[in-house]
């Protein structure tokens, strides 16, 4: 009798040996998976860490301009733009210049200072710009000739469609071409020679009004004989 108890007891201790054995396995085999879940989440983190240290933040930025949703747009070069802007720029050929005369835009030979007025008219097929101060130069009939200051002052870009002109005013002191006195000493142009901006072509105009000369000035270091840049548009 005591022996079998003795045997049932040792089989009891026996199989609760292995369920205490069972479970120290699961335990530590639970523990060990969420070690590895940890690592692993910890490796995750890092491996996004070390790509942001390692990635060229200008790489994204670069990548990021200049595209229009997943299209990507390639800005123009100064070089570029400085050709388009050229190419739509008026030529010499393509600007036809004209003095205004006729008119209630003519000179007012009794003013102390009046203006005549610059056409230059697109008479080419295309539309085009100009932009800046003309090229004029007085000259007399023995060949004398008065370089014309430009005014200071901002130019605006006018844009030109075929058959439209744009303007520049000349602004001068008149004066009678008989005056004799010392400090009115008259320049009667016969010629106008007129460049428009940004162009090497000129064109020689008559000066319309032979009773109305220019006070010369043109040794003076603030003239009251000036000329404009181009601005505004008229219909030929």
């Amino acid at each position: 009798m005591n022996a079998r108890l003795t045997r049932v007891n040792r089989f009891t201790v026996i199989l609760a040996s292995a369920a205490t054995l069972a479970l120290t396995a699961t335990a530590c085999g639970g523990s060990d998976a969420q070690a590895s879940g940890s690592a692993s989440f910890s490796r995750t983190a890092d491996r996004s860490n070390s790509t942001s240290r390692t990635t060229d933040p200008t790489q994204a930025d670069r990548a990021a301009v200049g595209r229009s949703g997943d299209t990507a747009v390639t800005p123009p070069s100064p070089k570029t733009a400085a050709r388009a802007a050229a190419k739509s720029a008026c030529t010499g050929a393509e600007l036809k210049p004209s003095l205004v005369h006729g008119t209630d835009a003519d000179p007012d030979p009794e003013a102390t200072q009046t203006t005549a007025t610059l056409l230059f008219a697109n008479v080419g097929k295309r539309t085009c710009t100009v932009q800046g101060h003309p090229g004029v130069d007085l000259v007399t009939a023995t060949g004398d000739r008065w370089s014309i200051v430009w005014q200071k002052t901002t130019a605006q870009k006018v844009t030109l469609r075929p058959g439209v002109a744009t303007m520049a005013e000349l602004t001068f002191l008149p004066v009678s071409p008989a005056s004799s006195a010392p400090d009115q000493k008259p320049f009667l142009p016969k010629s106008v020679k007129v460049t428009p901006p940004d162009t090497t072509t000129t064109a020689t105009l008559a000066w319309p009004w032979q009773r109305i000369a220019v006070l010369r000035q043109d040794g003076a270091t603030h003239p009251g004989t000036y000329v404009g840049p181009v601005a505004g548009t008229a219909s030929n």
